[in-house]
């Protein structure tokens, strides 16, 4: 089964500067792609950043479960997904979440 390293925070609190240094001195670490169907923004890649997808496939993923967790924002743009996917192996993995992140993962992954 695979573990989870949960880094917890706001947006903009540093977690991802922190989980870049955690991996520099831990290679073994792992990262799950985090899957969205917003638009990518500027200096954004495909698969780097984000698994960018349209709405429909993240209902459709989160539908057929391939997501860890899921959750929605209504912008003023429409409604906007994310989710993590589910881990491929038993590794361990280090995530940067939200309280609702952890909220919805807390719930999937033993304690």
């Amino acid at each position: 089964m695979a573990k989870f390293i949960l880094l917890l925070g706001k947006g903009g609190t540093g977690k991802d500067t922190i989980k870049e240094r955690i991996q520099k001195e831990m290679p073994e670490l792992k990262s799950l792609p985090m899957w969205t169907s917003r638009s990518m923004r500027a200096g954004e890649e495909q698969d780097v950043q984000y698994h960018f997808v349209t709405y429909e496939e993240m209902m459709q993923a989160n539908t057929e479960g391939k997501l860890l967790e899921y959750r929605e924002y209504k912008t003023v743009n429409g409604i906007r997904a994310y989710g993590t996917e589910y881990p491929k192996d038993d590794s361990t993995y280090i995530l940067t979440v939200s309280i609702e992140q952890y909220n919805n993962l807390r719930l999937k992954i033993p304690q």
